[in-house]
């Protein structure tokens, strides 16, 4: 995520912005939520839900970065890149430009 400060460092010449193209399969709506009904059914759905060993939710103090929360309650900052989630460093998630 840009926030001004990075886009003033982009605008002065101090950072470049890289651009990659995202891939991602194709899913068919209908097989999706047929399976989350069958699921809702033998009331799996929740279980599955609920009983993911890590979590994941937007961060207050770091908008535009999620927070990865493991089952012993330790946190990473971080972002989904082509589908796997990057932790960011610590130091370049505390900065503000």
């Amino acid at each position: 995520m840009l926030d001004p400060g990075k886009l003033l460092d982009v605008a002065s010449g101090l950072a470049v912005v890289k651009v990659e193209p995202m891939s991602t399969a194709a899913v068919a709506p209908e097989q999706a939520f047929t399976a989350l009904e069958q699921q809702r059914r033998s009331r799996q759905l929740s279980q599955s839900v609920s009983g993911a060993s890590l979590r994941y939710q937007a961060s207050k103090a770091q908008p535009g970065l999620l927070e990865e929360i493991k089952p012993n309650g330790r946190r990473r900052l971080g972002q989904f890149r082509h589908g796997l989630f990057e932790p960011v460093e610590e130091s370049a998630s505390r900065s503000t430009p």
